[in-house]
């Protein structure tokens, strides 16, 4: 993803500045040449700057079909727009009581629309592209204010949100930044046509402090040295959300971060007391209950837009709590995950997600969950990878629920560790044995998964995967959903998580047809409804797949199939379920393996009967999980606080040596080559982990001291 991949100089080579004649503008536009840029230089008045690598152009901003014939030019001459910089502004100073509507508009036109039309037509190319950047000079103003300056600190102010909303939208294929600028010499923009400082003809607003805070300006802002900044900002491998220049500035925006602060605390209590629990519930049509009777919290990766199992054991432990007595919701949490990001959009999961799954309020990875404690009695995570050490390295508070309160229930339904070992070092191993005891019921998907408890210290029972919970008839239900206009009945169906092995499951389907007297093949991708994905599997002749929920449909549908997993780490789960079930003949790593007519049948009769039995126990354990109410609450306690003191000791007294070794290899992998570059650049990253990890417990436990 372009985030997340160092950034290319050749792949910023063309800029397009507006606002370029004079001041910030013309200053930034001279230097990106010297430095081998190309440069698209705009503005109202042509810009007089002569270079090769230069195009000035004239151009309204506020005029839409200037800045497309603007973009187009610029494409035309260099190919591509690679870094916009929306610089453009006017301003003036004068009471909002004597500010004209049209000086308001025109104000706003420039230093807002004009900014938001360049935006939204370079868009497109940005995202065509899969590269842009945008840097938007929202000045100081955009976050404090000044006196007589109504038109300009809106129009920043407004600039500013719009840079914010950019910043989240479009982290898939676009850099986001706001320049904060103090007063800079040589760029005043208050004289320009109508734009003009008026003293006020009233008293009232004669001889007001420019800022309500005043301070004395014994400096000079250096015009070159903020260029510089801008330009070494937008070429590192990531860009802070603000840049900040002058010390005016800092000293304006910090008062006003003060004193959003103290308005922040003034109003916490009455900010809460207006938020009513009941009010939440009516408005997604459920009945209010107190948190204490039967209220559930579930966590999984319910958000997943190309996982059909991962979305489906997610419904199904939601839909059989609700459909016996419980009120369950899935917590909307989306975790860090490095390829999230890089998941596109699916209209068919999140309208499955909308329509079938009751959910609470959405919490990104970092956000603080501990309000849920006023909503649920009992947090249950699980099912699917959900301890997986790798996936939630930095959302283990999430999916261990540390923002519990220790009178809450914990409970863990078919968790799983997604591999045969916990693959840690010693001191997440620690964290996770402290992390795991502060559950009341510890259930796990796979025999593995009992195990790695049981070398934790921790007592943990099998349980079935929720997609068992729910009997066959409320799958062939969901499955009727499908607005099917084609039969099945005759087709081998495939559905494979690695990509890369497509074309093996066509050759061994292709190889086998009349085997498996099938007359087609049907591959069911992430373009498919979750809905039209079971009916698919519960109507094929013969399925194939390397998926373990692929797996479990083919077996509740009572489908002949085979499992073809060339990832013998991961298929732990497969292994449990079909050991369970007596049908291990159908797992292999390889497709050579695989003899069709040598296949052991599948005795659905006796499997079924197996799943009714396993049933029973896994309801019974999540039954005693959710009418138990927890004993532990001061043990809980009390272990919370000896663990943190202990973390906090460790930390303190580890740190000072994790950070020397950390700046030492650092420093040998810079200045070192080959092997011994290779060395020390393992060992740099080995003691970067344990350097950011001691720093981020005492920055965080301090601060609860």
């Amino acid at each position: 993803m372009f985030l997340n991949t160092k950034i290319n100089k050749t792949k910023i080579k063309t800029w397009f500045v507006t606002g370029a004649s004079k001041g910030i503008g013309y200053r930034l536009c001279c230097e990106l040449l010297t430095r081998g840029y190309n440069v698209v230089a705009i503005a109202r008045t042509l810009p007089n700057i002569k270079h090769d690598n230069v195009l000035c152009l004239k151009a309204d901003i506020t005029n839409i079909e200037d800045v497309r014939n603007a973009i187009a030019a610029s494409i035309k001459r260099f190919k591509t727009i690679d870094v916009l910089v929306n610089n453009a502004g006017v301003s003036a100073s004068i009471s909002v009581e004597e500010e004209s509507e049209q000086h308001m508009k025109n104000v706003m036109d420039i230093n807002f629309f004009g900014a938001f039309n360049v935006i939204h037509e370079l868009l497109p190319h940005f995202r065509e592209n899969k590269n842009g950047t945008i840097i938007n000079n929202t000045s100081q103003s955009g976050i404090s204010f000044r006196a007589y300056g109504g038109a300009y600190v809106s129009s920043k102010h407004a600039l500013e949100g719009l840079t914010s909303v950019l910043w989240q939208e479009t982290k898939s294929f676009c850099r986001v930044m706001a320049v904060e600028l103090g007063w800079f010499p040589g760029t005043n923009i208050t004289q320009s046509g109508d734009m003009v400082d008026i003293e006020s003809k009233y008293e009232e607003y004669k001889d007001l402090d420019l800022f309500y805070r005043p301070f004395k300006r014994n400096y000079i802002n250096n015009v070159g040295i903020a260029v510089d900044y801008i330009i070494k900002q937008a070429e590192q491998k990531k860009m802070p959300r603000r840049l900040i220049l002058g010390k005016d500035a800092i000293y304006q925006i910090s008062q006003e971060i003060l004193d959003l602060k103290s308005d922040l605390n003034k109003s916490l209590k009455k900010a809460k007391s207006v938020s009513e629990k009941h009010l939440h519930n009516n408005l997604f049509n459920t009945t209010y209950k107190d948190p204490d009777i039967k209220n559930v919290g579930l966590l999984n990766f319910h958000w997943e837009n190309v996982n059909f199992g991962a979305v489906l054991t997610s419904y199904a432990l939601n839909a059989y709590l609700n459909n016996n007595g419980y009120y369950a919701r899935n917590i909307d949490y989306v975790p860090s995950f490095p390829w999230i990001a890089e998941e596109k959009p699916n209209k068919f999961f999140d309208d499955f997600r909308r329509t079938h799954m009751p959910m609470t309020r959405r919490f990104l990875a970092g956000s603080d969950m501990s309000e849920l404690n006023d909503e649920f009695a009992y947090f249950v995570v699980g099912s699917d990878q959900v301890w997986r050490h790798d996936f939630i390295k930095k959302d283990q508070d999430a999916y261990f629920f540390t923002f519990a309160k220790p009178n809450k229930n914990l409970v863990s339904y078919a968790a799983s560790f997604g591999i045969d070992t916990l693959n840690a070092d010693e001191y997440e191993k620690d964290n996770y044995k402290h992390m795991l005891s502060l559950f009341d019921w510890v259930s796990v998907r796979e025999d593995s998964g009992v195990a790695i408890c049981k070398d934790l210290g921790i007592n943990a029972t099998k349980v079935m995967d929720p997609v068992f919970l729910l009997d066959k008839s409320q799958w062939d239900n969901l499955a009727a959903e499908f607005d099917k206009d084609t039969e099945s009945g005759s087709e081998a169906v495939f559905y494979t998580i690695d990509e890369e092995i497509e074309d093996k499951i066509k050759n061994f389907i292709n190889d086998n047809k009349n085997k498996l007297s099938t007359n087609g093949v049907k591959n069911i991708t992430y373009d498919t409804s979750v809905q039209e994905w079971l009916w698919r599997i519960k109507n094929c002749k013969f399925f194939v797949t390397d998926s373990y929920h692929g797996s479990c449909f083919a077996i509740i549908f009572n489908k002949p199939f085979v499992c073809v997993n060339p990832n013998k780490g991961t298929t732990t789960r497969m292994q449990s379920l079909f050991d369970l079930l007596k049908i291990s003949g159908r797992l292999y790593s390889d497709f050579n393996d695989v003899d069709i007519e040598k296949l052991p049948p599948i005795d659905y009769k006796k499997v079924n009967k197996i799943i009714a039995d396993t049933r029973k126990s896994s309801v019974e354990f999540l039954e005693h999980a959710l009418s138990s109410v927890t004993q532990r609450e001061h043990e809980k306690q009390n272990m919370i606080d000896e663990h943190n003191t202990l973390l906090l000791t460790q930390a303190k007294q580890q740190f000072p040596r994790l950070r020397y070794k950390y700046y030492l290899y650092k420093t040998l992998a810079k200045i070192t080559i080959g092997g011994l570059h290779k060395k020390f650049k393992k060992k740099r990253k080995s003691y970067r982990e344990k350097y950011y990890r001691a720093k981020h417990i005492i920055k965080k436990l301090e601060k609860t001291k």
